[in-house]
Order: structure tokens, then sequence, then C-alpha cells
């Protein structure tokens, strides 16, 4: 089937963003940083790369770099988009290893990811040379990068034709971080940079959005929703706490905590790699009920000794495990013993169907917005009065201004990391109405790079559990 082209004369805004590189490129207009967002479904990864495909084949043999955060965002969310707006007619080659894209006519297109988590020093970008420069959720990235793109755009000199003048386009959401103070504010009070322009973007501009998903998104979490789709800069959560929405007058109270002789099933939730040894049990059934019955933070243990208090407390009446990603991957101490999860199912006498494991941990942003939505939504969320631990990390965890789960005392936030896995995991009857990746982040279960240094992007998935070497 033959795609169709991307008509952005259907959407006022991305029009207008059109007509802005235009006129830079004819030389009517003297702006070269141009910012365009504030809202989720406004149209700003297809407007965007639209401009970049103009430009590609207005200058030829020109280099253009798209960057985000990390690479596995990248190859889930931006080259899906990537791929509607670049017809495959115009590609001749793709270097899978580079990230780069080389179109018939000479042009480079490059995914760059910033991995800020393990290049600090942003050393990437050293003798970086390009002319046009996209920079995807702006909010995502460190100020520093955005400086590095404006200290390398316009420096890659075209063997033929016309040098093109340096474009940077960016894409947000709103903020609470360095873009709202250097770019929004500004923009709002008149005082931008002459060279800057800012479009806003919202989803009320997009004749693609359905009433359907307005109808929707009045499901979101209050803060969510003035935010991400009024986009209001100004929806902050109170002391920018990560679980805004948790009011333990309202959802501390007490709920049946099942013991072994109880015969009733349960759902277990872990978090490893750290001491103490850290998991939650809960009482599930979709919308009707989601309690945290119970919490276990074990020092100087395993995960066979979590396992065996876990089956003295509550019986062999597990129903599904869930939990850190990381737990996936083989056992570095006991390599002969297989990973946590094949751990857990032989201790526990599980099938590999009842582990319900995600490829990636989610992104803390995409997180924050799905616990939230949860804490608000949910008729039936309670947290029994025991889970001390869980209940202080709700209360206290805060968020970073880049939108980062802070973790200053290492004690705290594993038992939160235990509860997070368990909302991404058993929640998407609340969350059906809306996806997580629009909001910048990624789709449930989606990596993060913080939170899994060791990552290989060869790593086999292992949705639902299901994988031929799990017992392995």
């Amino acid at each position: 089937m033959q795609r169709e082209p991307v008509d952005l004369s259907l959407n006022s805004k991305q029009s207008l963003l059109f007509r802005h590189i235009k006129g830079i490129v004819e030389g009517k207009s003297s702006k070269r940083i141009v910012f365009y967002g504030g809202a989720i479904r406004g149209g700003k990864t297809i407007g965007t790369l639209a401009c970049l495909c103009y430009l590609a084949t207005e200058y030829p043999g020109c280099k253009i770099i798209i960057i985000r955060d990390n690479l596995p965002i990248i190859k889930s969310t931006t080259l899906d988009s990537f791929n509607m707006v670049f017809p495959p007619c115009l590609i001749a080659k793709v270097n899978n290893s580079t990230m780069e894209y080389t179109m018939i006519n000479g042009t480079r297109i490059q995914f760059f990811a910033e991995s800020y988590q393990h290049d600090k020093d942003l050393g990437r970008f050293k003798g970086l040379e390009c002319n046009f420069i996209l920079l995807e959720q702006l909010e995502e990235l460190q100020e520093e990068t955005f400086n590095k793109a404006i200290e390398r755009v316009g420096s890659y000199r075209l063997v033929d034709g016309t040098q093109p003048p340096g474009i940077i386009l960016a894409t947000f959401n709103p903020t609470q971080n360095w873009v709202k103070n250097r770019v929004y504010r500004p923009h709002i009070t008149g005082t931008l940079p002459k060279s800057w322009l800012f479009i806003s973007a919202l989803p009320t501009d997009n004749p693609f959005v359905t009433e359907d998903q307005f109808n929707n998104w009045e499901t979101m979490a209050s803060i969510t929703r003035k935010r991400f789709v009024e986009g209001d800069w100004e929806a902050v959560p109170t002391a920018n706490t990560f679980a805004w929405a948790f009011k333990p007058y309202e959802h501390v109270r007490v709920v049946p905590k099942f013991l072994a002789r109880d015969n009733k099933p349960y759902f277990v939730s872990f978090d490893f790699n750290v001491d103490p040894m850290c998991a939650i049990i809960l009482s599930y059934a979709d919308t009707e009920r989601f309690h945290v019955i119970g919490e276990l933070r074990i020092p100087n243990c395993d995960v066979i000794g979590i396992c065996r208090e876990i089956l003295a407390r509550y019986g062999r009446h597990v129903l599904q495990v869930t939990g850190d990603s990381n737990g996936m991957a083989r056992n570095q101490g006991s390599k002969e013993l297989g990973s946590h999860y094949s751990i857990i199912a032989r201790e526990m006498g599980l099938r590999s169907n009842q582990i319900k494991v995600s490829k990636f941990n989610p992104k803390h942003t995409a997180s924050q917005i799905i616990v939230n939505t949860v804490l608000e939504q949910h008729k039936d969320f309670a947290i029994h009065p025991d889970c001390k631990y869980l209940i202080d990390d709700l209360v206290s965890i805060r968020m970073t201004n880049m939108g980062r789960i802070d973790k200053a005392d290492a004690k705290m936030g594993h038992l939160l990391d235990s509860f997070r896995y368990a909302i991404n995991q058993w929640s998407s009857k609340i969350i059906k109405s809306y996806r997580i990746n629009d909001f910048g982040a990624p789709e449930i279960g989606e990596f993060d790079e913080e939170e899994d240094d060791d990552y290989n992007d060869d790593r086999k998935p292992y949705r639902d559990g299901v994988d031929a070497n799990f017992f392995s």
C-alpha cells in the first residue's frame, strides 16, 4: 500500500512552522533556533521531521543530527515517526551501527543519543559537524547539550552547492527545569533572543485528535492533564514529590492481609541489586482492587532468601510476579542458578507465563504519570499501614528537575521501585485511554539508562516472561 504524504497544511501550527523554515531558506527570516511545542498530540515530531525532510532535499549532501536522551527511546518513538515522514524511495543506505541514514541525494541523517548518564562531559559532541539539528523532547536533555547544539550547528561544509544556514529545531512539553527558565519565560515576557522563535503546539491545533481522545484525557490525573493536554506550565505538584497524588489519610487503610493458611492468590513485585532486598505483596483484580497488603525489606539477603520468606508468610499462592527488568540478566554471582526470575520461578513453583516482566524498566517520567493516574483514578486503591517503608517512600521521594527519581538516600526508594514496577505491569485497565509516549516518554516498559548501566541493545525481549532460555 502506498503511503500518503504528510500534509502540514491541515495543522495550522505545523503550517506556520514550515513557513518559518522556508522563510529562513529564502533569506526572509533571521530566526535560526525554532522551539515548537507545549502539549501532547500537537504534531511536534511529525512537523519538525517534515521540515527536516524539506531541508534535506533543498540542500543535497547536507548533514542532519536528531538528538534524544537515549537510543532505545529513539528506536521506539522517533524512528517510527521518521519512517512516516521520509519516503523509503529517498533513502539509499542505512547504517544500523551508527544510526545514520543516507539519502539518494547524499544528505546524511544521524540519530544521536545524548546518553548523559554515561557521558557527563558530553565528549561525544567533540568534532561533531552538521548543518541542522533536531532536539527531540528538549526538557529531557541537559542545558549543556543545547549549548553544544548551538556550538556545532552550521559547522559542516558542503562540497558543492550553497552553504545552508545553521538551523536548530526543538520540541518539548511543559517542564519545570532549565527549558522553562531559558525558553518559556523569555517567550511570555517577550525577551527571547532575536534569532529564536517559539511556536506553541496544542492538541486543539491538531485536526487528527479525536473527540474520544479528548474524552479519555478527562480520566487523567488532574495535574498531568493541565500540564500535558492544556499546556499549563504552572501545573506543578506540591514540593515536586514523585507520588503527588498519594493521600495517606485516604490511601492508607487496613485491608485483609493474607497468611499462608488463607489459600488466596497474590501478586509480588521485586526490586533487585540492592541491600536490603525488597518486594511488595499485592491483592489485585483489575479495576476492582489494587491493595498492597505487605512489604519485605530484608538486609543481607539474596533472591532465594526473600522467596523463602514470602513462602513462609503467604504460602504457595503466587499468581503472578513482576519487578525490576534487570532480574532477567543471568546472576553474575551464581551463574549456574540462572537469572533472578528463573530462581524465583523454581523457588515458588511458577511457570514462565506467570512471570510478567517488561523488556526494560519504566522511565521515571512515564512511571510518575502512570502512578499518579492510578492513585487518583482507581476506585479501590489501598496500602496496608504495616507497609511503612513504602508509605515513607511515597510521601518523601521527590523528582529532580530533569525528571528523575531523587535517591539521595541510597536506602530509600527501593520499595517505591517495587511499587511502580507493579503499577507499570498491572494498571493497563486504568491507563488504557492514552499512550505514555504522548508525554515525551517511552511506552510502558521502556528502558531507563539511569537504572540499567549494563544495558545491551541486543538483549532479547522478555515480554510476559516468555523466552526459550528462561529456565536455563
